[in-house]
């Protein structure tokens, strides 16, 4: 009778014996730790602001599943309170590729800036670069941006005057580029009889805006 029947039977399934266990849920913070005991553990990133389960064996160690009960991680558990948060692994790799790429973006600007103004550029940079030191950057791409307001041989003229007197800011740069702007008008003169010709603004608005290059400068 059962070798007829044992055809028909199905077959049975498998259950992950950790599900089996008990065990505490967990939210994981939007930096990617979960907390017991007051100390914090890493668990993948993508894990952030989701719900974890934890099991505890024999009060020593630590394992971490996901809801379909796939093991994440696991740890020895720290026996008393963590003396400062624990350095998470993803975090690492994320601080470097922002670095890369904010230096990426650091020496392109530097290249341009150079590749502008020519050999008093250079020499200016390396005076900002003495004077100024990371913020250097901020002074190049602030000093390129006055491009969209005066033509690009008066800032050169602006620099190799700055270079001749030892001035390294950007705001020095600026003071001598005003300097040489048409003075305002009395206030006593008649609008009328300027008979000035119409003119188009050339300048877009547009030119105003923080690209996403100059906010990786700072």
């Amino acid at each position: 009778m059962f070798e007829e029947e044992k055809a028909h039977l199905l077959k049975i399934p498998s259950i992950e014996p950790a599900l089996l266990q008990f065990k505490e849920s967990r939210k994981v913070s939007n930096d990617g730790y979960i907390s017991h005991d007051g100390n914090l553990y890493p668990v993948p990133m993508r894990y952030c602001t989701k719900k974890v389960w934890i099991e505890i064996i024999y009060g020593r160690r630590m394992k971490v599943y996901d809801e379909a009960g796939t093991l994440l991680d696991e740890f020895d558990l720290y026996l008393q309170k963590q003396a400062s948060r624990p350095v998470h692994p993803e975090h690492e790799a994320i601080n470097r590729q922002y670095q890369e790429k904010k230096t990426k973006v650091r020496s392109a600007l530097a290249g341009k800036f150079i590749s502008t103004f020519g050999e008093a550029g250079r020499m200016y940079l390396e005076g900002l670069r003495n004077h100024t030191g990371a913020n250097l950057y901020w002074h190049l791409a602030e000093i390129l941006r006055y491009q969209n307001i005066y033509a690009t041989e008066d800032i050169a003229a602006a620099i190799k005057e700055c270079l001749n007197i030892g001035s390294y800011h950007k705001n020095s740069i600026k003071r001598l580029l005003e300097k040489n702007e048409i003075a305002p008008l009395s206030l006593d003169y008649d609008p009328a009889s300027l008979n000035l010709p119409p003119v188009e603004i050339k300048r877009d608005l547009s030119c105003y805006a923080l690209d996403e290059s100059e906010a990786a400068i700072s």
